[in-house]
């Protein structure tokens, strides 16, 4: 498994893992009607605009031993409603068929490694209360922090928790 940063031509497959994502991990959590508006195509513009732009983030790829991506994350340095934390993980999404062996986790590694080497001490994320992955969270020392409800237009549709790692060298082993 190799964990590296995204490129342009990725974004295809970026779209790909995170639209089946979305539709099998938020399948009962979040709206259906929601979940059906996320397109392939779509996705993949939005991969690319944000590969292209001045934004600071950081989006690793896991590419399994014959090239194919499997996996990604996203984060970046700065805050996101918890003061003490200074970096982000912002999304974390692995293929339905390669999830349970440990890409998760050299993804979490890999971004904590570079989010560290950019200044950052500390790190938090969301996740949807009900989702299962809360549990990798939990198996890697996070605490949580609190809670905020997901609203769409004006329903308010789910709950989310946040997690937080007050040392960001414990993630960095993981890579």
């Amino acid at each position: 498994m190799i964990i590296r940063p995204a490129v342009y031509a990725d974004s295809a497959m970026l779209a790909q893992i995170q639209v089946d994502s979305y539709r099998s991990a938020y399948a009962g959590l979040l709206p259906q009607g929601y979940l059906d508006r996320f397109d392939y195509d779509e996705q993949t513009q939005d991969w690319q605009d944000l590969l292209l732009s001045e934004r600071t983030f950081i989006l690793l790829v896991a590419e399994d031993e014959n090239g194919r991506i499997v996996g990604y994350t996203l984060g970046h340095v700065g805050d996101d409603g918890f003061d003490g934390y200074a970096s982000v993980l912002d999304a974390l999404h692995v293929q339905h068929s390669d999830q349970r062996q440990g890409i998760g986790r050299s993804l979490i590694g890999g971004l904590a490694t570079r989010l560290a080497a950019a200044g950052a001490n500390s790190i938090m994320c969301w996740v949807l209360l009900q989702n299962p992955a809360r549990a990798l969270y939990e198996r890697l020392g996070g605490s949580p922090l609190g809670r905020r409800s997901i609203t769409l237009g004006e329903d308010t549709v789910a709950e989310e928790v946040a997690y937080g790692w007050s040392d960001i060298a414990n993630l960095s082993r993981l890579s």
